[in-house]
C-alpha cells in the first residue's frame, strides 16, 4: 500500500514536470499580463536566465494574482 502511493506519488510528480515542460515562458508571461490587467496589478519583472526557474516564479506569480481576483 505504501509503495504504492510513493508510486503514484512519483508518477504525479513526473507528469507534472512533463506539463511545465511543455509550457511555454512566454504563453506564462502572456497568462500573468492578463490577469494583472483583470486586478489592476502592476508589476515588473525580471526572470531568471534558467527556463525552469523562470517558469516557476511566473506560475508564483500567476498564483499570486489569482488569490486577487
Amino acid at each position: 500500500m505504501q509503495s504504492e502511493l510513493l508510486n503514484n506519488i512519483e508518477t504525479f510528480k513526473n507528469k507534472r514536470q512533463a506539463m511545465l515542460d511543455d509550457i511555454n515562458t512566454q504563453d506564462l508571461e502572456q497568462v500573468l499580463d492578463v490577469l494583472c490587467k483583470m486586478t489592476a496589478r502592476d508589476i515588473f519583472i525580471m526572470l531568471p536566465e534558467d527556463h525552469v526557474e523562470a517558469k516557476e516564479y511566473l506560475i508564483k506569480e500567476i498564483k499570486q494574482t489569482v488569490e486577487r481576483l
